[in-house]
């Protein structure tokens, strides 16, 4: 047991850094109706990026939406 919990907390965070797959079941196909809308960002800093930022939404302000049919 002891050996198993030393492997787990050693391949554990490798696990959580995975990517995500897009596949065509994620894409819309011909007849789906999509929705867009236009946002106001209030502030934005361009020099706090790179590793480990995390990126913040709650100031996007709504500013209207229409919908799109491809």
């Amino acid at each position: 047991m002891k050996h198993f919990s030393a492997f787990l907390a050693l391949v554990a965070p490798f696990a959580l850094f995975a990517q995500i797959t897009i596949d065509a079941a994620d894409m819309p196909s011909a007849g789906d109706t999509m929705l867009y809308q236009n946002t106001t960002l209030q502030s934005f800093d361009d020099g706090d990026t790179g590793p480990g930022h995390a990126w913040h939404f709650e100031s996007l302000l709504p500013e209207g939406k229409r919908q799109i049919q491809p």
